[in-house]
């Protein structure tokens, strides 16, 4: 419904589009990603976020490693009270 005070308001109210026409809808997760991409893309970051994440300094492998280390400790552990 358009507003009354709207100068550009005429008394024929406008329709929305139709669905096939806006497109399919976004939910946050899928903007963001779509987001993120374009601007890696403009900023031509992809080779160094390339290069970054593959290294064994990266949060993805510390945090395999942590998960070795803690799986260690606990298999140590069952050993230690004989489980």
């Amino acid at each position: 419904r358009t507003s009354l005070f709207d100068p550009g308001a005429s008394s024929s109210a406008k329709t929305p589009p139709a669905a096939s026409q806006m497109g399919p809808k976004l939910n946050t997760i899928e903007k963001s990603k779509l987001d993120w991409a374009g601007f890696v893309d403009k900023e031509g970051l992809k080779d160094d976020l390339d290069v970054h994440g593959r290294a064994k300094e990266g949060y993805l492998g510390r945090m395999e490693f942590l998960g070795r280390v803690e799986a260690k400790r606990e298999e140590e552990g069952r050993r230690a009270r004989g489980l």
